[in-house]
């Protein structure tokens, strides 16, 4: 763990649980999600800020990606995120937060 994302951790209050290296099958759900997301709301689309691609996310989402009945777990997204809501812990905010300046090599430009 890096020194950055331990100061984050503690933050924030929560204990990371780390995938195993280079096994495909105890990572594949998040990165299946991730996937979904690129090709189909990423895809060919140029957002001009931050705030239009949040705006725009968000709405897809509601009616698309987490509103629709998952076709593995046949459940809709979003009344299990309402299921599993009360056991969410609070953001805290602070100086690690999300909005640090990061690098990687999946950034999504922004024109």
């Amino acid at each position: 763990m890096t020194r950055t994302f331990r100061a984050f951790v503690n933050e924030q209050h929560f204990q990371p649980v780390f995938c195993r290296p280079a096994d495909p099958e105890s990572k594949g759900k998040v990165e299946n999600v991730v996937k979904y997301v690129k090709r189909n709301f990423l895809a060919g689309r140029t957002f001009n800020s931050l705030e239009v691609l949040n705006t725009e996310v968000l709405q897809w989402l509601e009616k698309t990606g987490n509103g629709k009945i998952h076709g593995t777990t046949r459940l809709v997204p979003a009344e299990e995120f309402e299921i599993e809501r009360k056991y969410l812990l609070p953001y805290y905010g602070g100086k690690h937060s999300i909005n640090s300046p990061f690098h990687s090599k999946n950034v999504i430009l922004l024109l």
